[in-house]
C-alpha cells in the first residue's frame, strides 16, 4: 500500500493527524491508533522521514530498520527488543501547519 496523497508534503514543523498500526517484522502488533496528531520532529528517525513523504491522504508502509527506530535503546515493557526492525502501516489524514 503506497499513495503519497495530494497538495503539500508534511513538513518537519508541522503537527500531523495520522491513523497507524506498528508491528514487528513478524506481524507482532504493539501499538495502534487512529487520529492521533504527532510532531514529526517527536517521532523516531524513521517514522520521521517517511512522513515527510507524505502529504495529506498519503499512505504507506514503512520499515524502518533499528538504527532508525528504538536501536539498542527499546521501549521498556514492550515486544520490542533491542536491534528491532519496525514496520508501521501510516495514513495521513490532516497536516495542521504550525
Amino acid at each position: 500500500m503506497h499513495s503519497a496523497g495530494a497538495g503539500e508534503k508534511v513538513g518537519p514543523d508541522d503537527t500531523v493527524v495520522v491513523n497507524y498500526r506498528g508491528t514487528l517484522i513478524d506481524g507482532t502488533e504493539f501499538d495502534s491508533n487512529d487520529g492521533v496528531e504527532f510532531s514529526p520532529a517527536r517521532l523516531i528517525e524513521g517514522m520521521a522521514e517517511g512522513l515527510e513523504l507524505l502529504a495529506k491522504g498519503g499512505k504507506a508502509t514503512f520499515y524502518i530498520p533499528a538504527d532508525l527506530a528504538y536501536g539498542e535503546n527499546a521501549p521498556r515493557g514492550s515486544v520490542i527488543k533491542p536491534n528491532s526492525v519496525v514496520v508501521f502501516e501510516v495514513e495521513v489524514v490532516d497536516i495542521i501547519r504550525n
